[in-house]
């Protein structure tokens, strides 16, 4: 089975493949239908483009990963935690309610 992901590059690539693979199959099946008078065959040979740009197209193959992305390394889950001694001293320092009340009258009072 073929593993990875499409690059963006890829992804240009085959979306161009795409574009023109269908009006190509697209043209000559017009030509085709309109030089013999017959629907049936113009849209024989469209289908028949629209599957074999599909299977050229759809699937991921190695000429659309020819350049993946370079992600940045993972953090150390210890650095992306703050320290618990930081947390709990924030935690302690912050106003409620009841404090704010307090204060608020010792000032007035």
């Amino acid at each position: 089975m073929i593993s990875g992901t499409m690059d963006f590059e890829g992804q240009r690539l085959a979306e161009q493949w795409l574009i023109k693979l269908l009006i190509v199959f697209a043209a000559l099946g017009f030509l085709v239908g309109y030089l013999t008078a017959n629907f049936a065959l113009m849209t024989y040979i469209t289908a028949a483009g629209v599957a074999i740009t599909s299977l050229l197209v759809v699937p991921d193959w190695p000429c659309f990963r020819r350049q993946p992305l370079k992600w940045l390394p993972p953090l150390n889950p210890v650095q992306q935690q703050a320290p618990p001694a930081a947390t709990a001293a924030a935690a302690a320092t912050a106003a409620t309610p009841a404090r704010v009340t307090a204060t608020k009258s010792r000032k007035q009072g």
